[in-house]
């Protein structure tokens, strides 16, 4: 569960900095909708990537097929 949470948080936050840049810089918006661009499909990543990640290793563990090596 942890590494899930850590992994959704890393990629949420790459997501932001990249989407905010971009918008900011590429597609010329204003700085608050940049940012707020940027939050919003950040957030919706770390989502997804924590929910992708939990189905995961929930199956796997299901399954008996537990291969996390911590």
């Amino acid at each position: 569960m942890n590494k899930s949470s850590a992994r959704a948080f890393c990629c949420g936050m790459i997501v932001t900095a990249l989407g905010t840049l971009i918008n900011f810089f590429a597609i010329s918006n204003a700085g608050n909708e940049a940012l707020l661009f940027g939050c919003l499909i950040g957030w919706t990543t770390s989502i997804l990537i924590y929910s992708l990640s939990v189905a995961y290793y929930g199956i796997m563990e299901s399954r008996g097929l537990d291969h996390d090596k911590e």
